[in-house]
């Protein structure tokens, strides 16, 4: 018969710090009064007497067992480092409340220590009962090691049993429709690492920037026999998380996925949906303007092409009557060049070649999230928009401008998820095994998902244009 003893798993540490060194520094801490200096302003600038005159803000505990503190620090530190580097910026968060519930009164005064011995750092803005403060890991590297130590597990599966509470209430939240969770789920049971040898032996003949992101990479994969093959979360705009959400491109190789179908430049489409509401542009016009043959070169004069085409005298009245630079953009969304004409006109203008990913990140940043948006000063890429979309330009000005609780990329992310779960509703009925990673359907390699992709692309384009929008999808 197995026995509780016999459970064996497995956990990260530091290797340059030992638990032993960091419980010593725990009880220092704890042991002593925390002061603070009241005559602060008194301390002369040259070598007189001073009196400090200090204020007890803490007052001494006595000192905590050794043997009650080292399963502590040895599951808070693994718990730390496994989270850190699964994210690009090694960071994380802790909800406060679940961690007290785990480690109950020694949880604070351990986060203290890892702060005072500058393993950690920590942010300062936090939600109550929603998300604790940013956790950096700013020292130290991580190995891996097996446990057998009773307190350790036990912490991983009450702290599990939490956040699937936590999860499950997230989710009524956010979807009610359990049917839809369930179908999304089992799709994600069904994901399945091919071979994880090959893929480590993958990762360590890459090169990498530093060493941090090597271990990213590493946690990745060493952190998939852990994951529950759940959805992990559901934010407020309906966004689904779980493993793959933040799965590094080269890596979806090592599992059991058949393709992938992406919306090109997704969020730029998606304001697309915007600018046809505003100026209420017919579905005749729509489908005249993106039958237009043109090229990279002469995306910006669809506009006066698509008066040439309309033979309809009140659509050609209603056409002059709407900016050219909004058809040019709606054009260039939808036939998913956006970027494109983007890369041609800054790489004339830069001495150094900029690649399609700095690109997006700048043009988001500077103008579809950016909350300082009344001069494009200091924003380069948001001047070259506004140059080529004057138009486009001033209706995103408008919007944010009435941003209120909901700001216009939640709007975007939230019209991005209603999209894509209507989607995933129409593949779940067919009984295919899908799930999305926010603007692509990924399809698994299993049985139940033999058929043509043909058929996923129709779905996508049908729920697509059924909202006023003409997606271009590709492959992979």
């Amino acid at each position: 018969m197995k026995t509780k003893n016999s459970k064996k798993i497995r956990i990260a540490y530091l290797k340059e710090f030992k638990i032993e060194d960091i419980i010593k520094r725990h009880i220092e801490l704890v042991t002593e009064p925390t002061k603070e200096l009241l005559n602060w302003d008194e301390i002369p600038t040259v070598g007189t007497d001073f009196t400090p005159r200090y204020k007890i803000i803490k007052e001494a505990k006595a000192a905590p067992r050794k043997a009650v503190l080292y399963p502590k620090y040895v599951f808070l530190i693994s718990l730390i480092l496994e989270r850190c580097m699964s994210n690009r910026q090694h960071s994380t968060t802790l909800l406060t409340i679940a961690m007290r519930e785990v480690l109950g009164k020694h949880y604070d005064d351990m986060m203290r220590t890892l702060m005072d011995m500058q393993i950690i750092v920590r942010g300062n803005d936090y939600v109550v009962g929603k998300h604790g403060r940013t956790i950096t890991l700013i020292n130290g590297t991580m190995g891996y090691m097996y446990t057998q130590n009773i307190k350790v597990i036990e912490y991983y599966e009450k702290l599990h049993e939490i956040i699937n509470e936590k999860n499950k209430e997230e989710i009524q939240e956010h979807n009610n429709n359990d049917e839809f969770i369930s179908s999304y789920n089992e799709s994600l049971s069904r994901l399945y690492l091919l071979n994880k040898e090959e893929a480590l032996n993958y990762i360590n003949s890459c090169t990498f920037d530093n060493a941090r992101s090597k271990e990213y990479y590493e946690s990745k994969i060493i952190s998939f026999d852990n994951d529950d093959k759940k959805i992990h979360s559901i934010d407020k705009n309906n966004r689904i998380y779980h493993y793959l959400t933040n799965l590094p491109k080269s890596l979806k190789k090592f599992f059991n996925i058949k393709y992938q179908c992406d919306i090109h430049n997704s969020h730029p489409l998606l304001f697309s949906l915007f600018l046809i509401k505003k100026y209420n542009i017919d579905k005749e016009i729509l489908d005249k303007l993106l039958h237009i043959d043109t090229d990279i070169y002469n995306i910006h004069y669809v506009g006066k092409q698509l008066c040439k085409l309309l033979i309809n005298n009140e659509l050609k009245k209603k056409v002059k009557s709407i900016p050219i630079d909004i058809f040019n953009y709606i054009y260039t969304t939808c036939n998913g060049i956006f970027w494109d004409g983007f890369m041609d006109i800054i790489n004339k203008m830069s001495w150094v070649q900029i690649d399609r990913g700095e690109i997006k990140v700048a043009l988001f940043r500077e103008v579809f999230y950016s909350h300082r948006f009344k001069s494009t000063k200091g924003k380069p890429f948001a001047k070259v928009f506004k140059r080529l979309y004057p138009n486009v330009w001033k209706a995103i000005k408008e919007i944010k401008a009435a941003d209120g609780s909901e700001t216009l990329p939640n709007r975007m992310m939230a019209e991005e998820s209603r999209l894509f779960h209507q989607i995933l509703e129409r593949c779940y009925e067919h009984g295919w095994k899908v799930i999305n990673i926010h603007d692509a359907i990924v399809v698994l390699d299993v049985e139940e998902n033999n058929f043509d992709y043909h058929k996923l692309i129709a779905i996508m384009e049908d729920v697509y244009k059924a909202n006023g929008l003409y997606p271009n999808i590709s492959i992979e």
